[in-house]
């Protein structure tokens, strides 16, 4: 029985056993120490005790009031320098509850000269209050990096805390963490440092889920949207006191107590007194309120349902592109808003048709793609979601969409409500000033000039005559010879009549007399000629003068009249000659519609809809404008009562996962998208794709994989078994795959070089960029005799922090990447402690300070990365060494632009690999060995396998590039007998990793570069990939041209032009 089978059988047995908790407790990962909303600790750097930070008097307006703003005060050093002054002896200190701390670090000094430590103490305290919005900048920036990466709001205001362990056979998880949570902001602004709020009060769902899945029933159903804290701390303790008010304290408005796992004791709840200030992540119940109905309706296997016979995923997509309908929609007529190639075609193709997986590693444009799959759904008039767990992905989707992202609803978290409103808004104007639009031309992927041009030049290579006809065209060609039907049929008329014509005769009004003159036919008397000489003469002259407008001037017409003698198929030759004139428009990329003419069209279309309105409807839509002006609603209560006027006007909701769509019902959508979906979890993404009949997902099996939550509780749960995330979850549904093929974010090959050979096998499509040829793609500091520290590095973050003062002004962007996370808290400190200019660029996002976990979907022009580890660090528990730690290593090697400096204290030999090493620790290793090469034996090591063409007609093909090669050196020597100094002719030459088939170079630089066009030997799908290819080569600035027969006979004398100009 295959896996597949199994796993939907233990599915069906835990739907049926009516077991839906095992997915829902999937929802929340449980053995993550670091999350605080499960375990919080107050460390002064992401947690701050409220009394203490604050003082009892602005702590009690956090406690009693629903909206403050209060100072941030450090009332903690000021009462410690407070009772340090008032100290007289060191016995008195240690006595001081408040500051006998202290003498942990001046104990010697405190016993040596009292005064003297009361000085040095008072002055530290007083430097860490100046200092103090230092540590205040550090947390916002956490927070705001978390709200692009996730958005997710994580400045919370904790309280109700709960303590209570669960034991179970194998694991014993102990939970110290708040029941309620209230928003808040912390702004740093003229010196000082504020906490506001006047947000709702919310649950930490995952306490609350855990607790029901142990037994506990602590739910509570009240709404405190709008509540202070103090009001829901008495309303809770008043609902739960019948049960646990032996064990509730009288007030919360005290210092939170510490509590280490090892202080955690109590399999019953304990409640505790307090407020911390941290950052917390919060789980939404949407999500698990759509899971559960999805469960109850027994809808989970139905969500995604594929096609046993998967060859039909691909016959849809040909038949599309391929179509032999002349209708520009039928032939798969595609809007485009941004320039794409093949591989992304195909993938729009195929998501707008059927379920779709668009497989796309590093910087092959997904979001490009996802782009104008989304233009296409507003052109149709279609609707689709789009989710993303990153809201960074979403960030740069709105930025492809240009203007076109106004007719979708951005639901993101953020506190300022004009973010939200204001783009509404200018969206009410745009619509209600509309002008009617034209309409705009799809683009089809393989047109009907394509189409033609393949069949012709296929019929033609596949002649008999097939040489014949092409030395025709490029004779014609060369001397630029307007050759029409009616031209090929005068000189074959004039071949029985074995005239000849002189050298580089010319077309002028003496032609006709030219020719008879050097063929003896005008120098006799006509009486003397007998009769069929005077009617020889007298066909001639009409022919004569049918081809005198042929050409200027033609060097070898005798040549050209010996060739037609010869032709057999005269229909091929003549549909040939038709071509010649018009293949450079098949050569070039294919036109793109603007934003702007879309726009105009979409507001047009709304404008009617929203004048076929009922009159309740219209009144609520005047309702729904007036609202958005005045701004006087929650973005998500504003959703919730103008959601028919919503659905209206935004085609398209952009959102994450556990943002609530629950006005949204079961396929209301006609597309779902999710982007990074190998980041995903399974639980998460389902809900998304409940609501939507066709889905789309975005992501790459090769790239970092969600956390795997609740690992050591449901290992019973046999259907979730490997589908760590909902991209492994579709492809063992079987759900169509495209692959995403050309990386443009590289411009340097090496840069994505090692990933493509070791987790694409090669199969990317990658090149330098014609630019920066001097510019090193790889530095790599090695750094010896390393002071091993507990999970960072101190000489790598100094070296780091060095590289970027270095290359502040060279780069746009900068990426500054830990292997670990406390490595990146390191550099986050050591920047705002001691480089003012880099903590600028940090706030102002010129620089990005990143970890290992982290990183996914980022890209920077400079990316320097601190790999931590060294001879002493044991991989195989690092984070690039556990399991899957493969792809976290392919994601951090990938997200540089232009260069990447890696920083490094362990090199290849330090790692010893036996039987029982594991695949992702031997990757780390030869990831090291790659970076300890130079740039030759790096291009060496990364060379493909396997560069032949394929068959069919293998031989042919081979015939055909070394014939055109041929022909392009004979003709390039014909016009230039003597090469200019320094520049020589190349075969086969490379750029990066791929093989340009003949250039022309002037010292280093390529001047210009010839690929040969085979495609017309093999099948239409070859017509597309060779031309996309060499697209794809002047993208990155290369002048090179695809070339058959027709184009050498049609552009050869402006090829050899820009060899002259050099």
């Amino acid at each position: 029985m295959s896996n597949k089978t199994t796993k939907e059988q233990r599915l069906k047995q835990i739907l049926n056993e009516n077991n839906g908790n095992l997915i829902l407790e999937d929802l929340i990962d449980i053995n993550n120490s670091k999350d605080t909303s499960l375990f919080v600790r107050h460390d002064n750097q992401k947690v701050f005790d409220i009394v203490t930070k604050f003082g009892k008097i602005s702590a009690n307006e956090i406690y009693t009031k629903e909206s403050f703003e209060v100072v941030i005060t450090e009332d903690d050093l000021l009462q410690q320098i407070d009772q340090v002054e008032k100290t007289t002896s060191h016995e008195e200190f240690l006595k001081n509850p408040i500051i006998k701390s202290l003498n942990i670090k001046y104990k010697d000094l405190l016993i040596d000269n009292f005064n003297n430590a009361k000085k040095a103490i008072i002055e530290e305290l007083s430097l860490q209050m100046q200092k103090s919005n230092k540590t205040w900048k550090e947390f916002v920036s956490q927070a705001d990096d978390k709200l692009v990466e996730t958005n997710t709001w994580t400045i919370y205001i904790g309280f109700m805390f709960i303590s209570f362990l669960i034991n179970e056979t194998s694991n014993t998880k102990q939970f110290f963490a708040p029941l309620f949570l209230k928003e808040a902001t912390v702004t740093v602004e003229n010196g000082r440092a504020v906490l506001k709020a006047d947000g709702p009060i919310k649950k930490n769902e995952k306490i609350f889920l855990i607790l029901k899945s142990s037994g506990f029933d602590l739910e509570i159903n009240e709404d405190f949207t709008k509540a202070s804290i103090k009001n829901v701390f008495e309303k809770t303790k008043k609902l739960w006191s019948a049960r646990y008010a032996h064990v509730m304290p009288e007030d919360i408005l005290e210092k939170t107590p510490r509590r280490s796992y090892e202080d955690i004791k109590n399999k019953t709840i304990k409640f505790h007194p307090g407020m911390l200030l941290g950052l917390f992540e919060p789980m939404g119940g949407y999500i698990r309120d759509r899971m559960n109905e999805i469960i109850k309706n027994n809808k989970i296997d139905g969500i995604i349902d594929v096609t046993i016979n998967k060859k039909k995923y691909t016959k849809r997509i040909d038949s599309v592109i391929f179509n032999n309908s002349n209708d520009e929609e039928e032939q798969g007529g595609l809007i485009k808003v941004t320039p794409t190639n093949y591989s992304q075609d195909r993938a729009t193709i195929s998501a707008l048709n059927q379920h779709t997986i668009i497989w796309g590693p590093p910087g092959t444009g997904k979001s490009q793609t996802i782009g104008n799959i989304l233009a296409n759904i507003l052109y149709y008039e279609k609707t689709a979601l789009v989710v993303s767990e990153k809201r960074a992905a979403l960030d740069v989707l709105r930025k492809r969409l240009g203007r076109l992202s106004k007719f979708a609803l951005f639901l993101l978290t953020n506190k300022n409500v004009d973010i939200f409103y204001d783009p509404i808004i200018k969206y009410i104007d745009n619509i209600e000033t509309a002008d009617e639009a034209e309409d705009v031309n799809a683009v089809s992927v393989f047109s009907a000039d394509e189409k033609n041009y393949y069949q012709i030049m296929k019929k033609a290579s596949f002649s008999s005559q097939s040489d014949l006809i092409f030395d025709i065209i490029e004779s014609v060609m060369k001397n630029n010879a307007n050759f029409t039907k009616s031209t090929f049929k005068n000189l074959q008329d004039l071949v029985p009549y074995k005239l000849k014509f002189p050298n580089d005769i010319i077309f002028d009004n003496n032609f006709i007399k030219n020719v008879l003159k050097f063929n003896k036919l005008n120098s006799l008397n006509s009486h003397s000629w007998s009769k069929a000489a005077r009617e020889k003469k007298a066909k001639i002259i009409p022919l004569l003068k049918n081809i005198s407008e042929l050409a200027e001037k033609y060097d070898n017409l005798n040549f050209l009249i010996d060739l037609i003698a010869q032709v057999e198929d005269t229909d091929i030759l003549n549909q040939v000659i038709a071509l010649s004139r018009s293949r450079y428009k098949i050569d070039q990329a294919k036109p793109i519609s603007t934003d702007y003419e879309i726009e105009k069209i979409l507001t047009s279309k709304i404008l009617d809809k929203i004048e076929e309105l009922p009159n309740n409807l219209k009144e609520k839509y005047k309702e729904f404008t007036t609202s958005a002006k005045l701004k006087n609603l929650n973005p998500f209560h504003f959703l919730k009562k103008y959601i028919d006027i919503i659905k209206i006007l935004f085609p398209i909701i952009i959102t994450t996962p556990d943002v609530d769509l629950s006005n949204w019902k079961e396929q209301e959508f006609d597309y779902c998208i999710v982007d990074e979906c190998s980041q995903v979890k399974t639980q998460n993404g389902l809900p998304a794709l409940y609501l939507a009949k066709i889905k789309i997902l975005s992501g790459d099996q090769q790239q970092m994989r969600p956390s795997t939550w609740f690992k050591s509780k449901n290992t019973n749960n046999a259907y979730w078994g490997n589908n760590d995330s909902l991209l492994d979850f579709a492809i063992t549904k079987g759900v169509c795959k495209i692959h995403l093929e050309k990386n443009y974010r590289s411009n340097k090959s090496l840069l994505m070089g090692f990933s493509n050979k070791i987790f694409y096998e090669s199969k990317l499509n990658i090149i330098d960029s014609n630019m920066n040829h001097h510019e090193q793609a790889i530095e790599v500091v090695n750094i010896d005799d390393v002071v091993n520290e507990t999970n960072y590095n101190l000489k790598e973050v100094e070296i780091v922090v060095q590289k970027a003062k270095e290359n502040l002004k060279k780069y746009s962007t900068i990426i500054l990447l830990a292997f670990n996370a406390p490595q990146a808290d390191k550099i986050r400190d050591y920047i705002f402690s001691n480089e003012p200019e880099l903590g600028d660029a940090v706030i102002n996002n010129k620089i990005m300070i990143k970890n290992i976990e982290n990183i996914q979907g980022e890209e920077a022009n400079l990316v320097i990365i601190s790999v931590v580890y060294n001879e002493q660090s044991r991989i195989s528990s690092t984070y690039v060494g556990i399991k899957n730690g493969d792809h976290s290593l392919n994601v951090a090697i990938t997200r540089a632009i232009d260069k990447m400096i890696v920083v490094k204290s362990i090199k290849a030999n330090h790692i010893k690999i036996t039987h029982e090493t594991s695949k992702e620790v031997t990757t780390f290793r030869n990831w090291l060995r790659f970076l300890d090469m130079n740039d030759e034996e790096r291009y060496e090591f990364l060379k493909a396998e396997n560069n032949e063409i394929p068959e069919p007609n293998i031989d042919r093909i081979f015939d055909l590039k070394e014939k055109m090669k041929t022909k392009i050196i004979d003709s390039i020597h014909q016009s230039i007998p003597r090469l200019p100094k320094g520049m020589r002719i190349e075969i086969d030459y490379r750029i990066g990793l791929q093989k340009v088939d003949l250039a022309i170079l002037k010292e280093s630089k390529l001047i210009i570069g010839f690929n040969i066009d085979y495609s017309q030997l093999k099948d239409k799908e070859e017509f597309i990939t060779l031309r996309d290819n060499n697209l794809f080569l002047r993208v990155k600035g290369y002048n090179i041209f695809l070339i058959d027969q027709v184009v050498w006979a049609n552009k050869r004398n402006e090829f050899i032009e820009q060899i002259i100009q050099g």
